[in-house]
């Protein structure tokens, strides 16, 4: 034995050339012959628990505005970073397109039932022209209006709340498009939609075109403040006030718009 030191054959413990009793366990060391050396047991392996792998993507998200949607669409929630700033701004001008479209398509048939003055785009028609087109197309800048209303309100709040934010607005443009991809998919079913109903003098466009539009209103208002508190490093305030602090901006911004419009004959009245 090396140093005049021996091992208890029970415990393991390391003892002295002389001792007769291990002070750990106890054992007698008087039946272990001392020319015998005593193993050093190998201490017990430390159990490690498995970390698990964090999921990879199997495709880039930044390859191309595709696979961008697809990874938006199945993780709103988890921005992609490195993304061509376009991608989000060209997704909104898609959705707003084919809400154009829905609306042209259901006010050209409604015009077969009803004339051209009906309530909803009474003194709105009136002002830009009779065509289907034209109304479309002014409702269609009314809703883009309404879009950067969300976006610019929502990058200006989180901006506030949180002061270590690093986004720029492209950046953040990207991320709210990513957070209302599903927006798409409504549009895309509100203009499949037009296929299947009935339009005639009840059920016109006064009565179709709230109808399809409400499920994509409701869409952005949710990506608009989902956006206001998502990943906030050192938010200022808590989440439920920015929350109410921002749907009460945007009520009173939207509502002061609709007035203003109303007022100069450039919305219609419902």
């Amino acid at each position: 034995m090396e140093n005049g030191t021996k091992f208890c054959p029970h415990c393991g413990n390391q003892l002295s050339a002389d001792a007769k009793f291990c002070p750990r366990c106890g054992f007698a060391m008087a039946n272990v012959s001392d020319s015998v050396s005593q193993p050093q047991p190998e201490p017990a392996p430390t159990p490690v628990e498995p970390v698990q792998a964090t999921p990879q993507r199997t495709t880039d998200p930044t390859a191309n505005p595709f696979t961008w949607f697809i990874e938006s669409l199945k993780h709103p929630a988890e921005p992609i970073v490195g993304a061509n700033p376009w991608f989000g701004p060209w997704l909104l001008v898609i959705e707003l397109l084919i809400n154009i479209t829905v609306i042209y398509l259901i006010d050209s048939e409604s015009r077969a039932f009803v004339s051209s003055d009906f309530d909803f785009y009474d003194d709105y028609v009136n002002k830009i022209g009779s065509k289907s087109f034209l109304a479309a197309f002014g409702l269609g800048m009314i809703i883009f209006l309404f879009i950067l209303i969300h976006l610019g309100l929502s990058y200006g709040i989180r901006r506030l709340n949180d002061t270590h934010a690093e986004l720029n607005f492209w950046e953040f443009t990207n991320h709210f498009a990513g957070i209302s991809s599903f927006a798409l998919i409504i549009s895309i079913v509100a203009f499949m939609t037009t296929i299947f109903i009935k339009v005639n003098a009840t059920h016109s466009a006064n009565y179709w075109v709230p109808q399809l539009l409400t499920p994509l209103t409701l869409m952005f208002n949710l990506s608009y403040v989902y956006s206001t508190i998502r990943e906030t490093e050192k938010p200022r305030w808590e989440k439920l006030y920015v929350i109410l602090a921002s749907e009460v901006l945007l009520i009173v911004i939207c509502a002061g718009i609709i007035y203003f419009l109303v007022k100069q004959h450039a919305m219609p009245v419902l």
